[in-house]
């Protein structure tokens, strides 16, 4: 309804976030809301300043160009490098000390902008005039805001009209978060929590290979509060330093879907806690800020009060095993909290869930956990007879369980329990909640047990011969990790089978994660040539993880070692809990000064694996001419302890021995639960 000339600017195809010293634009356009058509409008805009009324504010300095549509004949354009003090927002002003200038060709340094010779027909949009910026030395969260007014010199019954402001800012990518103290410990920031000031927090960002490099600190607010700005585009962890153990307990991790209120935290020792993202542990590490995630929110980290006695409890859902007239599904899953399955016909389905429960005595005295008390929920039922239960018992009408009632756990141990429970068909779709609670705990009196010598674990030698799992194993490594001896076992040759690799057939490529003496540790089946044996015994959450290369890393097809870490040719590691032995451990071994090795050799050749580096090929002048780069290459130990494999002698030939390589795995896992053959 305004019988003028309507003015507005837009930002250009860059959009309103840009990145530093990135070059933007505005659109500059009109609409000729009259009755007549005008032909010597002009428009002037005073260009962004620091500390303007126009709110703008930066860094460093910028140069302007201008682009005229082909419309516009006979248009011209001035500039001004007046000081942005001595500017009038008038287009007739004289005082602005326009000169022509060449802004169409090139950039140019200027403070003001005018544009004359202008036409616009009457009910007509302009066609868009754009001023590019070419900012130089800005800095992350700089604002530029850009206005523009016009007017026509000789219709003055028009008056001059001015444009909205446009903002371009440069991006600033951040992370941000809270340390809250978590009153009623479940993991959840709530209404009865409270805010830890003053607490320091590191930032680092990862590299390609995933080392950490420092980049800055800060310390909570008030509030609990703290905010990292300014960041470049990458991969960052978060870690809370300086903790008072004996004051502080990382509360629950994930401890609900509601990711804006949870713990986001874990620890990498007592006093060191760390933040690596909200994802899943198969996707990158790290914290991502990039162009699409600018900022990253409620990275969280929530503390309890350090208990001087007690037990945490954590239930998880690790497997489902789906029963329709489909077939039999199943779903593995990595300490699950919750799951959700769909089924199309509940009334030809059943189901067996089978659940960890990891207890950790989290304070700061040693005791025992008397009572388990497990809770089945209405529509799920408990066999008693399922050897995978054989840790529980029907006590007073109720699902129990006493196996760890004389286990004495000291602070920081953990302890594990399994249990499943079979759903019957169901008649609609429903929902299972299953909870565990320890029902008796006893702190531990040292002048009650100053006779109890099996209070500490045994101290396992190299060289001893031990039961798991019912396989026979010798120790050839033994450690203190966190307070418990770990020992690291080398199954008997035969103890498991003697077929080369344990590959489906002779003609498979191999692969760790298929063949089957990873298959059977992992809890599948054994095949020893005509009958499957018992399925495995291992207690897999007590097993140490180690990650190893899921292909024979380049060797020939008969290679089935692979490499732990290291370089693997197809890229692939896979996460598992059992491995071969290297070559670093069998000369660590031959060199023990042990006189009985029998263990070691014993009747057959066996596989090991990193043991082969291949060196590259160069000429004269030092450049690689063989580009492969191979390195960790599998190899196997003869009976006679001759090393037989890669020939060194000709650089470029494998040889291998006519017998069956015994393929015997390497496993790491807690002394207590092993068993010393006397």
């Amino acid at each position: 309804g305004d019988d003028n000339v309507i003015l507005f600017g837009q930002v250009g195809e860059e959009g309103s976030v840009v990145e530093k010293n990135q070059e933007f634009s505005y659109y500059l356009n009109a609409y000729n809301n009259t009755k007549n058509a005008i032909s010597d409008y002009e428009i002037m805009s005073i260009l962004p300043s620091t500390g303007n009324k126009q709110g703008s504010n930066f860094d460093g300095t910028y140069k302007v160009k201008i682009t005229l549509p082909n419309s516009f004949g006979n248009a011209k354009v001035y500039c001004s490098t007046k000081n942005y003090n001595g500017l009038v927002n008038d287009v007739s002003d004289k005082n602005n000390e326009f000169k022509e200038c060449n802004a169409m060709d090139d950039y140019v340094s200027a403070t003001a902008i005018k544009i004359t010779n202008i036409s616009i027909a009457n009910r007509h949009y302009m066609d868009k005039i754009k001023l590019s910026i070419l900012p130089t030395g800005n800095k992350y969260s700089n604002k530029y805001v850009n206005s523009f007014v016009g007017e026509s010199p000789t219709i003055t019954e028009f008056t001059q009209t001015a444009s909205n402001k446009t903002t371009v800012r440069v991006i600033s990518r951040s992370i941000s978060g809270r340390i809250f103290m978590d009153v009623n410990e479940n993991g959840i920031e709530d209404s009865v929590d409270k805010y830890l000031p003053d607490m320091k927090l590191t930032l680092y960002k990862l590299d390609n290979d995933d080392n950490m490099n420092e980049i800055k600190s800060t310390t909570t607010n008030k509030n609990g509060e703290y905010v990292f700005n300014d960041l470049d585009v990458g991969r960052y962890k978060i870690r809370l330093t300086e903790v008072d153990s004996q004051k502080y307990d990382l509360t629950l991790r994930y401890g609900t879907e509601d990711l804006e209120h949870d713990s986001d935290a874990y620890k990498i020792s007592d006093t060191l806690y760390e933040i690596s993202n909200k994802k899943t542990p198969e996707e990158p590490d790290g914290i991502l800020v990039s162009r699409e995630i600018e900022s990253v929110t409620d990275m969280n980290i929530g503390l309890v009060s350090k208990k001087s006695f007690g037990f945490d409890i954590a239930k998880y859902i690790t497997k489902v095993e789906l029963n329709t007239t489909a077939g039999l599904n199943t779903y593995n899953y990595t300490n699950q909290n919750k799951v959700s399955l769909s089924v199309k016909n509940s009334l030809k389905a059943t189901a067996r869930v089978y659940y960890g429960i990891k207890i950790e005595n989290n304070s700061n005295s040693a005791g025992y956990v008397r009572l388990i008390n497990e809770s089945i929920p209405e529509g799920l039922n408990f066999n008693l007879n399922d050897p995978y239960n054989s840790q529980w018992i029907y006590q007073d009408g109720q699902v129990r369980s006493i196996v760890y009632e004389n286990d004495l756990i000291k602070p920081g141990e953990t302890r594990y329990l399994q249990i499943v429970l079979d759903m019957p068909t169901q008649l609609e779709a429903k929902r299972f909640v299953n909870t565990v609670t320890l029902l008796n705990i006893e702190k531990y009196e040292p002048e009650k047990l100053a006779d109890d010598t099996n209070a500490e674990p045994s101290t396992y030698e190299i060289g001893d011969a031990v039961s798991y799992a019912g396989i026979n194993w010798h120790v050839i490594k033994s450690e203190d990790i966190n307070g418990d001896e770990v020992v690291t076992l080398l199954a008997d040759s035969g103890s498991i089978s003697s077929l080369s690799g344990h590959t489906s057939s002779t003609t498979d490529t191999y692969k760790w994660s298929t063949s089957k003496i990873n298959k059977y540790l992992q809890g599948g089946v054994l095949d020893t040539g005509s009958n499957l044996s018992k399925e495995s015994t291992l207690n897999l959450p007590i097993l140490y993880d180690n990650v190893i290369c899921d292909d024979a890393s380049g060797t020939p097809n008969m290679s089935y070692g692979g490499t732990i870490g290291g370089n693997c040719m197809s890229g692939l590691f896979e996460t598992s809990k059992v491995r071969l032995l290297t070559a670093e451990e069998f000369n660590t071994l031959t060199s023990s000064g042990l006189t009985d090795l029998s263990w070691l050799y014993d009747k057959k050749d066996f596989w090991l694996m990193n043991s082969v580096w291949v060196e590259q090929k160069h000429d004269v002048y030092g450049r690689i001419t063989d580009i492969t780069n191979v390195k960790g290459l599998a190899q196997y130990v003869h009976e006679t302890s001759v090393m037989t494999g890669y020939n060194s002698s000709s650089k470029n030939s494998w040889t291998y021995a006519n017998t069956n390589k015994d393929v015997r795995p390497v496993i790491k896992v807690s002394s207590r639960n092993v068993i010393l053959e006397q």
